[in-house]
């Protein structure tokens, strides 16, 4: 499956009138401070070389299995208790924001992202107006399904931002074309 660039001018004459967009790594770039509220949690609960071996580019839950269920639960609390302190760290994906800005066109947040991080995230980048409607769905596999039916739109109304390959293919089982389906890259 191949995903369409991002051409502004392209997506300003399209015909579509709404636009679904992911949060982390897609509008905002995450990664940094997601790994640094990670390590700082771990390290502060006595596991400082818990993810010394970890060589992917975004630390997630699934890197805690190794832990007993209760220290994981109290990693993970612990991150999104300090993960506000790291916020400098996150980037604002300014090509992408830009266009949203300017489409005059409906957007949509479509994030699996907790809620309370998220809006974090939105206030921290006074991105308060840019959505006409947020959909927090962290337990939602195919998060583009649950906003399309919540939002009563059509598969072939939406324009979909995303960094998750796999979102943007289950995306693609509800009837999109891949012109429709933009990969984003930090």
């Amino acid at each position: 499956m191949t995903y369409s660039n991002i051409f502004q001018q392209e997506i300003l004459n399209s015909p579509y009138r709404n636009f679904l967009v992911d949060l982390d790594n897609t509008l905002i770039f995450t990664n940094a401070a997601n790994n640094a509220a990670y390590l700082s949690a771990a390290n502060s609960l006595g596991f400082p070389t818990l993810f010394s071996k970890h060589n992917q580019f975004r630390i997630t839950r699934a890197d805690l299995t190794s832990l007993s269920e209760s220290m994981q639960q109290k990693i993970i609390i612990k991150k999104q208790k300090i993960y506000h302190s790291f916020l400098n760290q996150t980037i604002l994906n300014k090509a992408l924001f830009q266009l949203l800005k300017n489409s005059n066109r409906d957007v949509f947040l479509v994030s699996n992202a907790d809620e309370n991080r998220a809006n974090s995230l939105i206030e921290y980048h006074h991105l308060h107006d840019l959505f006409k409607e947020k959909i927090f769905c962290p337990s939602i596999p195919n998060k583009y399904e649950f906003a399309l039916k919540r939002l009563n739109l059509l598969p072939n109304s939406v324009l979909i931002f995303d960094d998750d390959k796999l979102q943007l293919q289950q995306a693609a089982t509800l009837g999109l074309q891949t012109s429709q389906l933009y990969l984003i890259r930090e």
